[in-house]
């Protein structure tokens, strides 16, 4: 309940204020009769602190006859602990204020009540302050359902809370194995394969990242639907994100027999600056849906560019000669979980929520996807973007194009590595990865492991998984920067995580980690990191 208060208004202008003389006896039987039958207590006190007048309600609620209230004070009715609450408020209204303040109160039968008494002062003939009038409402039903809001509204955010870190949970314990699964099955299309075998291999992968893609629309969606999705603002380079649409669509397209066309102006060579993995992922959902709903034919996406002021405008449009879809199933198109296909035999799968994201996140960065289809002919999808010019000097390396490995990181110095990481899967990966490149890496199993092993040797690069038994990858990051030598370079200690709650990025720079790798990931993006830590390292 709220407490006590007061809320000072503006005081009752001359105009409105009118002289009250004892009980309204002498009052037009019109106005006695309103006074009496009003719904709230209505009551007049003189300057002495003393009832005039107070109304059958009034009598009502404290049991009261007329001859117990009539010519006593507001003191001896009411008694000392009511009159505490009160008196502040008389005081106010003899000083000529209006206002209204809230109580609330226990009745002879011990049921809590809530009311506002509103007052205001009242002039007498001569134009002085001469008493105070007031009026008290039962707001106690009002109370009772703003308290039943207000815990609500508690549960809703507790549940908030939960289901956020269910999901942040859950992301963790699926996207760590997926990281193992996608990091064996890439490194294993490296190998040399015999068709069959590689096109195991093939389909394993595939699989994987699908099943990723489901995993992280659902997150997305609950991000969003939270409000705790941020955009970034990193250069990437729209060749290179439409390159890696490309390439994740390719062995699908062919094996459907559809021919995948991708065109980027020439005018979009430069650096962007914007939220190029988002970018991606709308593009990665459209494609997916072009290619999904299409069975012969071919699949474009093309990226325009023209100046928008100080500005690039870039125009995206993903077109095919799918299925179509009817004007019904284009009404309901980025409702979340719909999906265009709803017959019980679809044979198209896909969480309906690919959309409904793609439609939010390119409004968020300020564009909006439209459509243009018809039934049985096929499906365009289109939609516009501005993007500031990287300023000049800003690098726009690979990591920032989506972490793309740069030929760089094929030519990286030698240098010696530490990897904290508590999964074994997940360390053979690192070392199976790093194993063609000139460098010697050492793997701990926790925290603890990882500081002893710094205390023994001098690392270029420290991967720090931030979940890990023993001694976590914060607790160990914190060690790190006390102990390091007054004056010595400090190693760069990247934070690697398959942690996807909102921010986390943010939390763990903000922390003192240099750089982020979120799990999983592939050798292009892992060697892409080192090439820009170790070279910053070797070349200070």
């Amino acid at each position: 309940m709220r407490p006590n208060r007061f809320s000072l208004k503006n005081p009752i202008p001359a105009a409105h204020r009118r002289p009250v003389a004892g009980k309204p006896g002498g009052a037009a039987p019109a106005l006695e009769t309103i006074l009496e039958r009003a719904p709230g207590m209505v009551m007049h006190i003189d300057a002495g602190e003393r009832y005039t007048y107070v109304n059958a309600e009034f009598l009502r609620v404290f049991r009261l006859t007329p001859r117990q209230v009539i010519g006593r004070t507001v003191r001896q009715v009411l008694g000392e602990e009511r009159y505490a609450v009160v008196s502040p408020h008389l005081a106010r209204a003899y000083a000529g204020d209006a206002g209204y303040y809230e109580m609330t109160d226990t009745d002879r039968d011990g049921n809590r009540t809530h009311r506002i008494v509103r007052y205001f002062p009242v002039l007498d003939s001569a134009g002085r302050i001469g008493g105070v009038a007031g009026l008290a409402v039962d707001a106690t039903d009002f109370a009772r359902r703003e308290e039943s809001l207000l815990k609500a509204l508690s549960r809703a955010e507790a549940a908030s809370r939960a289901k956020s870190l269910i999901l942040a949970n859950m992301s963790h314990e699926i996207r760590t194995p997926m990281n193992g699964v996608l990091g064996m099955t890439e490194l294993l299309l490296e190998t040399a394969l015999d068709p069959q075998q590689r096109r195991f291999a093939e389909a394993a992968h595939r699989s994987a990242e699908s099943l990723l893609r489901v995993v992280e629309d659902v997150l997305d969606f609950a991000k969003l639907e939270s409000g705790n999705l941020r955009l970034a603002s990193e250069p990437f380079r729209v060749r290179d994100i439409v390159d890696q649409v490309g390439a994740v669509f390719a062995i699908q397209a062919r094996e459907k027999g559809l021919a995948l066309e991708f065109e980027v102006g020439p005018e979009l060579a430069a650096p962007l600056l914007g939220d190029g993995g988002r970018l991606r992922q709308v593009l990665l959902n459209l494609v997916s849906n072009a290619v999904k709903f299409t069975e012969r034919g071919s699949v474009a996406l093309r990226a325009t560019g023209r100046p928008a002021g100080s500005r690039l405008q870039v125009a995206f449009c993903v077109a095919d000669t799918g299925i179509g879809m009817s004007a019904e199933d284009q009404a309901r198109l980025f409702t979340p979980f719909m999906q265009a296909d709803t017959s019980s035999s679809r044979r198209h799968g896909g969480t309906g929520l690919g959309l409904a994201i793609s439609q939010q996140l390119v409004g968020m960065m300020g564009g909006v996807i439209r459509v243009k289809n018809a039934a049985g002919i096929g499906s365009e999808f289109s939609f516009a973007l501005d993007f500031d010019l990287v300023p000049e000097g800003m690098p726009g390396g690979p990591e920032a194009a989506g972490g793309v490995a740069s030929a760089a990181s094929r030519r990286l110095p030698a240098a010696r590595v530490l990897l904290a990481e508590d999964n074994e899967i997940n360390r053979r990966i690192v070392l199976d990865m790093l194993g063609p490149l000139r460098m010697k890496v050492d793997t701990a199993a926790n925290g603890a492991e990882a500081l002893s092993m710094l205390a023994q040797a001098d690392y270029d690069l420290v991967l720090m998984d931030l979940q890990m038994p023993v001694m976590d990858g914060y607790a160990a990051l914190r060690e790190i920067r006390a102990g390091r030598r007054a004056g010595g370079t400090p190693v760069p200690v990247i934070a690697v995580t398959a942690s996807a709650v909102a921010g986390e990025r943010e939390r763990c720079l903000a922390l003192g980690f240099d750089d982020f790798l979120a799990k999983p990931f592939n050798r292009a993006r892992l060697e892409g990191l080192l090439a820009r830590w170790i070279g910053v390292r070797s070349n200070p």
